[in-house]
């Protein structure tokens, strides 16, 4: 090929780079991986890669026209285009979705079928689809809300699902809030008891549908129970440990343990429903918040998980979203008419909740923990219900919960929240009581007592790291940690309650070593812990580097085996 064939051929791909690159520029790409910003730079480089071509292959009749053009500037790897169009769209088609009568289908009747079953229906891959897409706009990740800017991309998938689940007969019913699941297939009941550990839909901040969702996206199902998405600070005592002599909540709840107190409630037995929503204060019925929960097995754990429903629209409720919530007639018929587990009522402003677990025994009725019977005798007059599980005690009272108090002292096991919460309502009282009596001015003090009081965190200064990554965790593996650390950083969260704890167990063995919160960013992100969880938002920054705030500002005068 002549010199001057070989500058026209690439005098033509560098002009057809340029013109790539202005679209991709202001149009974007369909790259279902990579951002804008790659794809830009990637054609940049062709661009240069010709130019080059062409000044090693002059000729006599000139540079080609395109070859005149400026260089387009290297982008931010991160560039989206349409950034706020995408945004808008990834909603629109979120919302369509959610209305999509086949979606709203395959949520409805999910459990009528055996995980195996589903698997094979592929049902939980069609709801990772939506699942995903609003993780995707939670976290504001462009790329993949771009995929889902034509909702009817999905669309087919929802209507191939539902033909067939409605080819194939159910498998699984429930009938009541305190009937055990029944297996058609087998005609086997399922008494394991529903959320034996009482978690009733933590959170200050998202709904338990939304954590449901995650794992069906491929979440760890263990982070079912502790996912956190929306407030780190804000919702409990991650950090708590019961090996740590030193907390607050360590010291205050011996010292209630070893009280001894007079009450001696014995929980009665209730037959029906009936009598039990009967129970359940007017004052709560009066209020437009109320959702309606079903279960679904958790293969890894061997119980039955706990997932909310809106009434409003058969889609998953909201401990934050109120247009999700419905009213207690309402909620109450849908749970009827469609066999629901139970009902859940939405905590909001102006009333706390206190949950006990582990407080009665389940078949005597007797109330075996003595900080309940402390709970107890303090709110004496308020109402007062038993669990699901039968085991727990919930206590309702007017009033707010400090800012500084923590939410949950997990070594007790009482929890204490006032606003964004999920309840499974039982109307199983205790006491009598079906009113929900003011306790503002006592309330703060209980908290304090009972789960314990926040010490101001404050921002670490940051110290540099005195030694390399591989020195400091070799150092710590050969020292009285070494175990329990190289434990943890291989990614064993066997000895601890939950991944979180996991997490918070290697941050604060770090930071007695090292006072460097970027070396602690990195030796986790190196870690078998590491997951999406370390860099979700929470405020003004992430899940980890609050966390590593935490430790950073009370690790000094603690001992590391502490946390272990």
């Amino acid at each position: 090929m002549s010199k001057t064939k070989k500058q026209e051929d690439y005098g033509a791909k560098l002009q057809e780079s340029y013109d790539r690159w202005e679209h991709l520029y202001k149009y974007g790409a369909s790259d279902p991986f990579w951002e804008d910003g790659v794809n830009l730079n990637l054609v940049r480089n062709h661009i240069l890669s010709y130019r080059r071509q062409i000044e090693e292959n002059p000729t006599l009749i000139g540079l080609p026209e395109a070859y005149k053009r400026e260089i387009p500037p290297e982008v931010d790897n991160r560039y989206m285009a349409r950034a706020d169009e995408i945004r808008v769209n990834a909603r629109a088609t979120l919302d369509k979705y959610l209305k999509d009568p086949n979606y709203l289908y395959i949520v409805e009747h999910y459990n009528d079928f055996t995980p195996k079953t589903r698997e094979k229906l592929h049902i939980d891959n069609v709801l990772g689809y939506v699942s995903g897409l609003r993780k995707y706009i939670e976290e504001d990740k462009l790329v993949d809300m771009r995929r889902h800017e034509n909702h009817e991309r999905y669309a087919k998938s929802f209507e191939d699902c539902v033909k067939k689940m409605q080819a194939t007969p159910p498998e699984i019913v429930q009938t009541s809030l305190f009937s055990p699941a029944v297996n058609l297939a087998t005609n086997e009941i399922d008494d394991e008891d529903v959320a034996e550990d009482d978690e009733d839909f933590e959170e200050d901040e998202a709904d338990v549908f939304s954590e449901y969702l995650r794992e069906i996206a491929g979440v760890d199902p263990d982070e079912l129970a502790e996912y956190d998405p929306k407030g780190y600070s804000d919702n409990g005592n991650e950090f708590y440990d019961e090996n740590n002599e030193d907390s607050d909540n360590d010291s205050d709840t011996n010292e209630i343990a070893e009280t001894q107190h007079p009450v001696n409630y014995v929980a009665t037995p209730i037959d029906s429903d009936e009598e039990r929503f009967a129970n359940i204060p007017e004052e709560l019925k009066s209020l437009k918040q109320w959702t309606v929960f079903k279960t679904y097995p958790d293969n890894k754990s061997g119980k039955l998980k706990k997932v909310i429903v809106s009434p409003v629209n058969a889609c998953f409720a909201r401990s934050d979203e109120s247009h999700t919530w419905a009213s207690y007639e309402q909620a109450k018929g849908y749970m009827q008419r469609h066999k629901y587990k139970g009902l859940v009522f939405a905590l909001d402003e102006g009333m706390a909740f206190i949950d006990i677990d582990h407080a009665i025994n389940k078949d005597t009725g007797e109330i075996i923990s003595p900080q309940a019977k402390q709970l107890l005798e303090l709110f004496l007059d308020t109402y007062t219900e038993k669990s699901v599980s039968g085991t727990g005690i919930h206590i309702l009272v007017k009033g707010s919960l400090p800012l500084d108090s923590y939410r949950r002292n997990d070594k007790a096991g009482i929890e204490m929240y006032d606003k964004r919460r999920f309840i499974c309502m039982t109307g199983d009282v205790l006491n009598g009581s079906k009113e929900i009596k003011d306790y503002s001015n006592e309330i703060g003090q209980i908290a304090y007592d009972f789960v314990g009081k926040r010490q101001p965190v404050r921002e670490y200064k940051h110290i540099a790291a005195s030694q390399s990554d591989t020195d400091l965790t070799e150092a710590i593996s050969k020292s009285k940690q070494g175990t329990k650390f190289n434990a943890l950083y291989a990614g064993n969260i066997g000895a601890y309650p939950s991944h979180s704890h996991a997490d918070s167990a290697l941050v604060f063995t770090l930071a007695w070593w090292t006072q460097d919160p970027n070396q602690i960013d990195r030796i986790v992100r190196s870690s078998g812990l590491m997951r999406e969880k370390w860099d979700s938002r929470r405020g003004n920054g992430t899940y980890g580097s609050q966390l590593i705030n935490e430790a950073l500002s009370t690790v000094r005068g603690r001992q590391a085996e502490n946390y272990l």
